[in-house]
């Protein structure tokens, strides 16, 4: 079974050329005088669109613009919230910073008196125990010596006096100064 893939002779011998007949042989002006019968005019045919297509098309692009522009427009007051909401929260951080350093330097502030006061408390501290060491070497602890209701001043001394004679030291009356 053979197939024949070329064309028929006939075909290739003669074009199909559609021809038109001119008018006036003054149309064609050319080099051959036997042409000016006869004028090959080729033609494509094209499909002719309606002009309700193409209104339709028209309608249907301004349709698309109009919806672009529509988006565009809603993409853009979408964008500028976004702006000013980026606006604001760039201000909030900013102040809150500052906020945050006033309070940092408030803190350093704050363990400089405290870390001055601790000294303080320390140096007062050491006085009163040395105050409470010179009080006890300087005093004079009797026992078994009861107290008298009208005890004052001078009968302390005379007490002390009369102790300090039965065991023979001295005293200075000048250093009692009141009963423990």
């Amino acid at each position: 079974m053979s197939t024949q893939r070329t064309p028929p002779e006939s075909s290739l011998l003669k074009p199909n050329i559609l021809t038109q007949e001119s008018d006036t042989a003054s149309d064609y002006v050319g080099s051959d005088p036997d042409c000016r019968g006869q004028i090959n005019i080729t033609r494509r045919f094209k499909r002719k669109f309606d002009d309700s297509t193409l209104t339709d098309i028209k309608e249907m692009l301004a349709n698309v613009q109009q919806q672009q522009i529509a988006q565009a427009s809603k993409l853009d007051t979408e964008m500028n919230k976004m702006i000013k909401q980026n606006t604001d929260i760039k201000t909030s951080i900013e102040t809150m910073s500052d906020k945050y350093d006033e309070i940092l330097q408030e803190l350093k502030q704050t363990k400089a008196e405290n870390t001055a006061i601790k000294k303080q408390m320390k140096l007062f501290e050491q006085k009163i125990e040395l105050l409470e060491r010179n009080a006890k070497a300087s005093t004079l602890e009797l026992r078994n010596i009861p107290e008298q209701q009208s005890e004052n001043k001078s009968t302390l001394v005379s007490l002390v006096k009369n102790i300090g004679e039965q065991r023979e030291t001295e005293y200075w009356p000048s250093e009692v100064s009141r009963r423990i």
